[in-house]
């Protein structure tokens, strides 16, 4: 299998990465949504990992000094819509795989916990104790679930929030960035916010602005900026976050064998098809090939009202490579 994936990898033509995915908040029901058809999904979770990183004491010995906001499409007191991002740095001694992760942060009375999931994100370190811009991998749409517990700091509700990996954000060894954000936009009220404590641990937690994706600023910055440079303390500090660490879940892979326009009603065929054929599509975790459909076929709409129809053939189930799409 390993030999057939990497043949296919040397000839393909393919571009992207999980990073280069559009996320769901780019692909709405104008733009088409989900591409390719379904497949069966293991109900076994494959990749919970090994904890490498766990500062959740500061929640539970309540020693946070801080909240930083973090939340994308939180709704703010006046209504405007927010993206906010914030990450800590966590070492990787070897090649690492997301997987459970644990985050602590509260919201203002009134918030729901978020039932929409969790936009999760690997930053390398740019040598300068500080994220790249650009993420090494990330996926929106993680599974979670939330327990309540007692503030007695800032007298707000605090959730604990673990987030289910499944494996497919990963990032070779050395220090880096995780970014485990709450993803719903339908809360109201304010954002959430992250908790911290002042301990000296490695590298400073950096924040930004999120506006390309509808949010109206917070921090005042789109690009990584520390916390100790934006009036929120100075020094290396962390959050209450736990992070596990496993191998890459196999997942089914396929790749893009035909790409055809198909015009809408005013004749305009598609403008911007996601897909070109060589590309190769990483769908659900699997455990051999025959948990996997032979082949997908789907259609794609486009900006513009037209659409490309995408025919896909399997590869096989293996770990993804990195210049893989994912279709969830």
């Amino acid at each position: 299998m390993r030999t057939l994936l990497s043949a296919v990898l040397a000839l393909s033509l393919c571009v992207g990465a999980f990073a280069d995915t559009p996320s769901p908040a780019q692909i709405g029901p104008a733009q088409g949504g989900k591409v390719l058809g379904k497949i069966n999904i293991p109900t076994e979770q494959l990749n919970p990992g090994e904890e490498i990183y766990n500062r959740l004491d500061i929640t539970d010995r309540q020693a946070y000094v801080n909240g930083n906001g973090d939340a994308w499409s939180g709704v703010g007191v006046f209504g405007r819509l927010y993206d906010l991002q914030c990450v800590d740095d966590v070492t990787f001694e070897s090649d690492c795989c997301l997987g459970d992760m644990i985050r602590d942060y509260v919201g203002f009375l009134g918030n729901p916990a978020p039932a929409g999931g969790s936009f999760v994100a690997i930053y390398a370190d740019n040598g300068s104790c500080a994220p790249n811009e650009a993420s090494e991998s990330e996926a929106d749409g993680q599974a979670t679930s939330s327990t309540t517990f007692a503030d007695t700091i800032f007298g707000l509700i605090g959730y604990r929030n673990t987030v289910n990996g499944d494996g497919s954000v990963c990032a070779p060894a050395g220090n880096v960035f995780i970014e485990i954000q709450p993803h719903d936009e339908t809360s109201g009220g304010d954002w959430y916010y992250v908790l911290r404590d002042g301990t000296q641990v490695n590298c400073d937690i950096h924040m930004r602005d999120r506006l390309d994706r509808g949010g109206n600023g917070g921090y005042g910055t789109t690009t990584w900026i520390s916390s100790g440079n934006i009036g929120f303390g100075v020094g290396t500090i962390a959050q209450a976050i736990s992070v596990k660490c496993g191998p890459p879940t196999p997942r089914c892979i396929y790749q893009v064998s035909k790409v055809k326009n198909k015009a809408n009603l005013c004749g305009k065929v598609c403008d911007a098809c996601p897909y070109v054929r060589g590309d190769l599509v990483c769908t659900t975790e699997c455990r051999s090939a025959n948990d996997c459909a032979s082949r997908l076929r789907g259609f794609n709409a486009c900006p513009n009202g037209a659409a490309c129809k995408v025919s896909a053939d399997l590869v096989g189930c293996d770990a993804p490579p990195r210049n893989c799409k994912r279709c969830r």
